[in-house]
C-alpha cells in the first residue's frame, strides 16, 4: 500500500464515544494535535442580554449541533459596566423565597445548551441579579450587583481537548442517600493535581430533564430552612490521588442533586405545573469524571495567593503577559485549596456568583476576569457571617468531611490552545544600544528575548548582542550593546549622543553621522548630521542630545493667570512657555506676551500679561468735530468737541471721556446756526424836525449741518493741546476742560458791534462825519495801546502751548 499513515493510540479509559466521534471527522481534520493539544471551543454562541427584571430574557437556548454530548461547556456573563466576565453557576442554592441571589445556570445535551438566569418574577424575598458578588457577607472591594448582563456560552466537543488521563463513568449518587450514596471518594492515582477536572452528571431515571447534563461545583452555601425553598448541587474537591463528591443531604427545604426551580428562567415553572419539581430538579444522577494532568497548551500562566475571611489584601491579580487573556479560546481555571481541616490539600473550583448573602452561612470564592486589563478579580466571605468560609461544605454528604475553612490558597491558571501563540514581549521596550538594530521575540516561560545586530560596517565594542527580560523579576539580563565603525572606539567618542540612535556611513565624499532621537524622546540640542573632517581629525559639530518630553510641574500654574487675557501653555524642545493674548476688545496695559518657565528655579521669567478694555471711536456730532487726547482709546482718554465755523452749541457735551466699561461719557455735540435779528435804522429829516421813520425787518433763523456758512465770524479760533504723558483723574480732566471752554466762549449779543446796531443812527452832516472819524481813530489808538501787550502775551501763550504739545508726541 502506498501513501502516508499514522497511528493514533487511545487510552483504555478514553470513552468509546470520543473514538467514534474522531473517526467520523473528515480525514483532513483528523490530526494528531487534536488528541495531544488544547484546541479552541468548536462552538461559541452570540452574546445576548439578560435582565432579571424582564423574565422573558432569562431563558435562552443555543444550538451547538455536535450530535454528541460536549465534554465541557462554560457560560460567560459580561458586565455592562466593567467589562469583566463572570463564569456561570452550576445549580441553584436558593429560589425566590431566599434572600438576594444571582448568576446564570447552564445545562446541555447532544444538540443544545440552555441558560437560566436569576429572575425577579414572583420573588418573595431579596433581589435577583444576573451579576451578584454579594453584599454584607462578602468582601467589598469592586463589588458588583447588576440586574443586566451580556451572556454567551462556549462549548468544547471531545476532540477539542486531549485524551483525558483519568475517566470514571457510571457512578450513581442520590441527594439524601438511601439507597445510593450522598458522599463518594474515588481514586484516580495521577499523583499530581490535574490541570483540569470536569464532573458531569445527568438524571439516572426518566424525568423531563433526562439527557441534559450539568457540572459539579466547588462549594455549598447553607440555605435558609424554608419548605418552599428549592436548592441542590454536586460539590467536588480533588487532590493528587483522590476526588471527593458530596450531594445535598439535609434541611427543611426541597433539595436535590440538581435544581433551578423558583426564580430561575421564566418558562421553567408556571401555574399549570406549580406542583411539579421534576421539570426543574432531580435527586438521582449518574456521575462522569474527566481529568487532565496536562492540557498540552502552548503556554500557561499560574499564580497563587493565600487569603482568609478577615484579610485586607487586594482582590485583583494581573495575568502575564499584558492583554493575554483570549476570551474566545483560552481556558482560565480558579481553584481554592484547603490548607487545614478535614479536606486539607483538596482543590475546589471557584464560582461565578453569590447564591446567598445572609447570617445563615455562605461560602466559596467568586471570580471574574478581563481581557481588557488582563486581570482576575475575586470575592470571598468575610467575618460578617459566623457560618461562612472560603470552603463551605454544610448539609452535604450526610455529614462526611464537613468543612468551614476560613483561610485557603487561591490558584489561578491560564491555558492557551495549540493554535494560539503567546507574546511575552507585549509592553516591553528594548534597552537602547548604540548603532544597533533590535528584534523582540518570546522566550521560554515568562521571558522576552531582545536580539541586537550592529549596523553594517560596525563591530561590537562593548555590551551584549542579546538581552533577556523576565516578567517575574521585572529585570533585564545583559548589557545594551555599543557598536562602532572600524576597529577602535576612541575615534568615535565624540559621536555618542544622549538618548539617540546614530547611523555612521562612509563613502568617497567622507564619513557622515546621522542622528535620530530614541523612540519617546524629543530633540534638545546638538546637530542632526555631523561630517568628519579628516584633515583636522575631528567632527564638525556637536552630537545630538534628546530628552524625555517635559511635563510641567505642579507649581508652574502659579502665575499663569493674566488679567483680561487668554493663555496657551505649550511644552516643546525649548521648554515650557505661556503665550498670552488680550481678550477681544482689550489692549495691553503691562506684562509680557510670552514667558518661560525656568525648571532650575521653578519660577517664570516674566510677568503675566494685563489687558484693559478700550473704547471705540466716539460718535460724530451734528455740525461739530472732535479732537482725541490719545491715539489709544483706553479709559481716561478724552474727546473734545467744537462747533464747525459759523455754528453755535445747541445740545451735547464739549468734552467726553472713555470710561472703564468701554463706553463714552455724555453725548456728542450738536451745533446750530445762531439766530440773527435785523438792525433798526433812522433816516435824518431833510427839511424839518419831523420825527424819524423806523423800519424793522425780521430774518428767520435756520439750522443746518452742511454746508457751513461762507460768512466770517469775530469768534477766536482755539487750538487745544494735550500732554499725553500725564495721567490724571477723569473727573478732574472733565472739570478743567469745561471751565476752559466756558471762559473762552463769547456771547455775540454782548459785543460792541451788536450793541451799536441797537443804539446808533446815521447822521448825514459833514461835521458829524469828521468828529466821528477823529473820535474813532483816537478810540482805536487808545484801545490798541491797551490791548496790544495782552495780544502779544496771548499769541506767545498759544505758540508755547503748541510747541509743548508737539514735543510730547
Amino acid at each position: 500500500m502506498s501513501g502516508n499513515y499514522f497511528v493514533v493510540i487511545f487510552p483504555l479509559s478514553y470513552p468509546a464515544r470520543f473514538f467514534n466521534q474522531y473517526l467520523n471527522q473528515p480525514i483532513a481534520s483528523r490530526v494528531i494535535k487534536d488528541m495531544l493539544c488544547l484546541s479552541p471551543p468548536s462552538y461559541i454562541s452570540p452574546w445576548v442580554l439578560m435582565d432579571s427584571d424582564d423574565p422573558s430574557t432569562t431563558f435562552v437556548t443555543f444550538t451547538h449541533g455536535f450530535g454528541e454530548v460536549p465534554i465541557k461547556a462554560e457560560v460567560q456573563v459580561r458586565s455592562p459596566t466593567t467589562g469583566f466576565i463572570y463564569p456561570g453557576v452550576k445549580s441553584s442554592y436558593a429560589g425566590n423565597d431566599a434572600n438576594s441571589r444571582g448568576g446564570v445556570i447552564c445545562i446541555y445535551n447532544e444538540n443544545d445548551v440552555r441558560l437560566y438566569g436569576a429572575t425577579n418574577e414572583n420573588t418573595q424575598s431579596g433581589t435577583a441579579y444576573i451579576i451578584f458578588t454579594g453584599s454584607l457577607s462578602w468582601t467589598s472591594e469592586n463589588q458588583e450587583q447588576s440586574k443586566t448582563g451580556y451572556v454567551r456560552v462556549r462549548v468544547w466537543r471531545p476532540s477539542d481537548l486531549p485524551a483525558p488521563d483519568f475517566t470514571s463513568t457510571g457512578t450513581g449518587m442520590k441527594a439524601n442517600g438511601n439507597p445510593w450514596p450522598n458522599y463518594k471518594q474515588l481514586t484516580h492515582s495521577l499523583n499530581v493535581i490535574p490541570e483540569l477536572t470536569v464532573v458531569q452528571y445527568n438524571p439516572a431515571f426518566s424525568v423531563p430533564l433526562s439527557g441534559w447534563y450539568s457540572e459539579g461545583q466547588g462549594s455549598s452555601s447553607r440555605p435558609i430552612d424554608n419548605n418552599n425553598l428549592y436548592w441542590g448541587g454536586l460539590v467536588y474537591g480533588v487532590n493528587s490521588n483522590t476526588i471527593q463528591l458530596w450531594t445535598a443531604s439535609s434541611g427543611d427545604a426541597n433539595y436535590g442533586i440538581f435544581s433551578f426551580c423558583d426564580g430561575w428562567g421564566y418558562d421553567v415553572r408556571g401555574d399549570a405545573v406549580s406542583t411539579m419539581t421534576s421539570d426543574c430538579s432531580y435527586i438521582r444522577a449518574y456521575i462522569t469524571i474527566y481529568m487532565w494532568t496536562s492540557l498540552g497548551s502552548t503556554e500557561k500562566f499560574s499564580t497563587s495567593v493565600l487569603h482568609d475571611t478577615s484579610d485586607t489584601l487586594t482582590h485583583e491579580v494581573s495575568v502575564h503577559p499584558l492583554n493575554s487573556i483570549n476570551i474566545d479560546d483560552d481556558i482560565l481555571t480558579f481553584t481554592v485549596e484547603a490548607v487545614s481541616g478535614a479536606n486539607n490539600g483538596y482543590y475546589f473550583p471557584g464560582t461565578g456568583a453569590a447564591m446567598l448573602d445572609n447570617d445563615n452561612g455562605c461560602g466559596g470564592v467568586i471570580y471574574a476576569y478581563s481581557n481588557e486589563t488582563s486581570s482576575v478579580r475575586y470575592w470571598h466571605p468575610n467575618t460578617y457571617s459566623s457560618n461562612a468560609g472560603l470552603i463551605h461544605i454544610q448539609r452535604f454528604g450526610g455529614g462526611t468531611n464537613q468543612d468551614l475553612t476560613s483561610d485557603a490558597n487561591l490558584h489561578i491558571n491560564l491555558y492557551k490552545p495549540g493554535v494560539s501563540v503567546i507574546n511575552n514581549c507585549l509592553g516591553v521596550v528594548a534597552q537602547p544600544g548604540v548603532n544597533v538594530n533590535s528584534t523582540l521575540s518570546s522566550g521560554t516561560g515568562t521571558t522576552c528575548v531582545v536580539d541586537y545586530t550592529c549596523y553594517t560596517g560596525h563591530t561590537l565594542v562593548s555590551g551584549d548582542l542579546q538581552m533577556i527580560y523576565d516578567y517575574t523579576t521585572t529585570s533585564w539580563t545583559g548589557t545594551p550593546p555599543d557598536c562602532q565603525p572600524g576597529s577602535g572606539s576612541s575615534f568615535w567618542v565624540s559621536l555618542v549622543g544622549t538618548n539617540t540612535v546614530v547611523n555612521v556611513t562612509g563613502d568617497d565624499n567622507g564619513i557622515t553621522a546621522i542622528y535620530q532621537c530614541q523612540t519617546g524622546y524629543n530633540y534638545l540640542s546638538g546637530d542632526g548630521v555631523l561630517y568628519y573632517d579628516q584633515s583636522a581629525s575631528s567632527w564638525n559639530g556637536t552630537a545630538m542630545v534628546c530628552q524625555l518630553p517635559l511635563v510641567p510641574p505642579a507649581s508652574y500654574s502659579a502665575i499663569l493667570n493674566g488679567i483680561n487675557t487668554l493663555v496657551n501653555v505649550t511644552v516643546d524642545q525649548d521648554g515650557i512657555h505661556a503665550v498670552y493674548t488680550c481678550l477681544p476688545g482689550y489692549s495691553i496695559v503691562s506684562g509680557d506676551s510670552v514667558i518661560y518657565f525656568q525648571e532650575s528655579t521653578g519660577v517664570w521669567n516674566g510677568t503675566a500679561l494685563e489687558c484693559e478694555i478700550i473704547c471705540s471711536n466716539p460718535t460724530t456730532g451734528v455740525s461739530s468735530s472732535y479732537v482725541l487726547s490719545t491715539s489709544l482709546l483706553a479709559p481716561g482718554s478724552l474727546a473734545v468737541y467744537s462747533c464747525n465755523v459759523g455754528f453755535e452749541i445747541s445740545t451735547g457735551d464739549t468734552v467726553r471721556a472713555c470710561q472703564s466699561n468701554g463706553t463714552w461719557s455724555g453725548n456728542s455735540l450738536t451745533c446750530i446756526v445762531p439766530s440773527t435779528t435785523s438792525t433798526t435804522s433812522s433816516t435824518a429829516p431833510t427839511t424839518s424836525s419831523a420825527a424819524p421813520t423806523t423800519t424793522t425787518t425780521s430774518v428767520a433763523t435756520t439750522t443746518t449741518s452742511s454746508p457751513p456758512p461762507t460768512t466770517t465770524t469775530d469768534e477766536p479760533v482755539i487750538t487745544v493741546c494735550f500732554n499725553t504723558t500725564t495721567v490724571v483723574n477723569i473727573t478732574t480732566i472733565l472739570e478743567i476742560a469745561e471751565e476752559i471752554v466756558a471762559n473762552l466762549t463769547i456771547d455775540a449779543t454782548k459785543t460792541n458791534k451788536h450793541l451799536r446796531t441797537l443804539t446808533s443812527a446815521t447822521d448825514g452832516r459833514q461835521s458829524s462825519k469828521v468828529i466821528g472819524t477823529v473820535g474813532a481813530v483816537m478810540c482805536a489808538l487808545v484801545i490798541g495801546l491797551m490791548v496790544l501787550p495782552d495780544l502779544f502775551t496771548f499769541i506767545q501763550y498759544l505758540m508755547k502751548c503748541c510747541r509743548h504739545g508737539h514735543g510730547s508726541r
